[in-house]
């Protein structure tokens, strides 16, 4: 007869079960990485229309064209000064959405002035 033993189907089970619980963590860290260029994608969005706003009306608006990023994995906002002079967009995850489990980018925001600030130095990146 020929086939395989149970021990041998066995250890070829532990094998796939290693790799799968090394690999599966990065990947998954990996794929949250690549999540968070919608954030900056929706925040550079974001200025950019302050931007022609302000040429326009000398005054940057407190109005959003969306309040989610494109996806859907990020909730934005954005705070205005009272003289409509400065502003702050930000773009945290949306707690429904598999981006709430990256916990090493919780906050992404940027100004008027173009300055970038997040919870971890990577996360603009």
């Amino acid at each position: 007869m020929r086939g395989y033993t149970l021990v041998e189907l066995l250890a070829c089970l532990l094998i796939v079960a290693l790799l799968s619980a090394i690999a599966l963590p990065g990947y998954r860290g990996v794929v949250l990485r690549a999540h968070r260029n919608e954030a900056r994608l929706a925040l550079l969005g974001i200025q950019a229309q302050q931007e022609r706003d302000y040429i326009e009306r000398h005054r940057y608006t407190d109005t959003l064209a969306a309040t989610q990023s494109e996806g859907g994995r990020y909730e934005l906002a954005i705070t205005l000064s009272d003289d409509g002079q400065r502003y702050v967009a930000r773009a945290q995850p949306h707690s429904g959405s598999d981006q709430a489990q990256d916990s090493a980018c919780t906050l992404l925001s940027i100004n008027e002035s173009g300055d970038r600030t997040a919870s971890s130095e990577a996360c603009w990146r």
